[in-house]
């Protein structure tokens, strides 16, 4: 096991240096093919991985209209972080960590699916199962609306009557990208909030 998939630990669990590792978690991003996807989240994503604060058991699921393969989905967001080194942008760095870069993407998947299908839903809550046993992310969901404010609410009453808001220990997180007040933002959305998770509104306007 490298060093990149295990930091050193002190005696209270976290790393030496003490910046505490997340739990073990899968990562959703709902808008996966999307600008939002690859001008914040993934480039955010691989800041965490080289400070290290992201556990082995981490994993991120790509969910996108788009038809393409995982490794499709993986290469362009890696082209991306290259074009954003080379050209500038919101991610700011002068090079890409390749040993970094290659933890993070082989714990990509993606899935195509249309938001507003149920089935979609369903075909991501047994991916989520798969890596519950497979990758140890114990139950554990974040899920990310990297997508148009009018998915907003099919996404989460999606997840809802799929039952992912329930998780083993954490339940399910649900976070978006709104332009305005919680207060205004779920009256004029009518937010359902699946029982068992919670919403978490990110501000980035």
């Amino acid at each position: 096991m490298t060093k990149q998939e295990q930091p050193r630990k002190a005696s209270n669990g976290t790393p030496a240096g003490g910046v505490a590792v997340a739990p073990p978690c899968a990562m959703v991003i709902f808008g996966a093919t999307g600008d939002l996807t690859k001008r914040l989240v993934v480039p955010a994503l691989y800041n965490l991985v080289t400070a290290k604060q992201l556990p082995k058991e981490f994993r991120l699921v790509g969910v996108g209209r788009n038809v393409e393969t995982g490794d499709e989905w993986r290469d362009g967001l890696g082209a991306a972080m290259r074009d954003f080194v080379a050209h500038g942008g919101e991610f700011e760095a002068d090079h890409i960590d390749e040993t970094a870069w290659r933890w993070l993407g082989e714990r990509m998947s993606y899935l195509q699916g249309d938001l507003n299908d149920p089935d979609t839903y369903r075909r991501l809550g047994a991916h989520l199962a798969e890596l519950d046993n497979a990758a140890g992310t114990a139950g554990n969901r974040l899920f990310y609306l990297a997508v148009a404010d009018r998915l907003f609410g099919p996404t989460v009453a999606g997840l809802g009557a799929a039952g992912l808001g329930h998780g083993h220990r954490r339940g399910g997180q649900i976070a978006g990208r709104p332009v305005v007040s919680r207060r205004m933002h779920d009256a004029h959305l009518n937010l359902p909030e699946p029982n068992g998770s919670s919403i978490v509104h990110l501000f980035y306007r």
